[in-house]
Formats: structure tokens, sequence, C-alpha cells
């Protein structure tokens, strides 16, 4: 397997994402767990960060690697062999990892810096919004628009 970025890679973001939040609202608290849910968290947003980064390091190095992941989105039913072109499909793990970092600075930053992270949390959220929407409904109209198949019953 090639250890190239995919965006299925965001996947381990939601992950430490999920991790995160759940360690942070444990509801048996000891000392140190909000300790353990920021360094979770920080890794979380390191990964995200890498993986972005990489990820547009890609897609300006190779920009037909982007069009042909929008392409391609009807090759990930097959879930025994998943290929760099089933890409969009998994664009929405982007998101979910967005919005567990963004969950968590609601948690943890805005308590302790104020004003300044409500705004930068609020504007983050909703730059979410719009890629989540941009997902939810771009990837099922290109997969409309682009493979249009007809049904044959008979």
């Amino acid at each position: 397997m090639s250890w190239f970025v995919y965006v299925r890679w965001f996947g381990a973001v939601m992950g430490f994402g999920k991790v995160s939040i759940l360690v942070y609202r444990w509801p048996y608290p000891f000392s140190g767990v909000e300790t353990i849910a920021i360094v979770v968290w920080l890794m979380n947003v390191a990964i995200f960060l890498l993986l972005l980064v990489l990820s547009i390091i890609r897609y300006i190095l190779w920009p037909r690697a982007f069009l042909d992941a929008i392409k391609h989105p009807v090759q990930a039913c097959l879930l025994w062999r998943l290929p760099r072109e089933t890409a969009n499909l998994f664009s929405s793990s982007f998101s979910i990892g967005l919005s567990t970092i963004v969950i968590m600075l609601s948690y943890v930053s805005v308590p302790k810096w104020g004003e300044p992270m409500v705004i930068f949390s609020e504007a983050l959220f909703w730059i979410n919004a719009a890629i989540a929407l941009l997902t939810c409904f771009g990837i099922f109209a290109l997969m409309y628009f682009l493979y249009i198949t007809e049904v044959n019953v008979g």
C-alpha cells in the first residue's frame, strides 16, 4: 500500500477527535483528565493540519489527482478494494474531523480566552458547515450527473 495522503486518512482525525471529546466529557473526573483530553485534541489538530498541508501539496503537484478523485465516486461501493479514486466518498470525514476540532475548541479555548475564541470558533463552525453542505449535496449531485445509468427491469 502506498503511504501517500488520501482524503480517507482524515478518518483518523475523526477518531482522535471523538476520543478527545469523550475524555473531556468523562462523567467520572479524576486529576489529569482534562490534560489528557487536551493532549489528544492537540494531537488531533496536528494530524489534521499535517494531512491538510500534504493534501494541498498533492493537489498542487498533481492537479489531475483531484479531478480523478471527483470523477470516480461510485468505486467506493467496493468495500474490499478502496482505490485512491474513491476520495470524495470519504471527503465527509474531512468535515467531521474538523467538527471534532471545533467542538473541543469551544470546550477548551472559549472558557480560557473568551470573546476572541468565540468569534474564531463561530467562523470555523460556519466554514465547516459550508464544507459539510457542499460535501453532502455535491457528492451525490456529482454521482447523479456523472453516472446516470439505465435501469433495465425484466
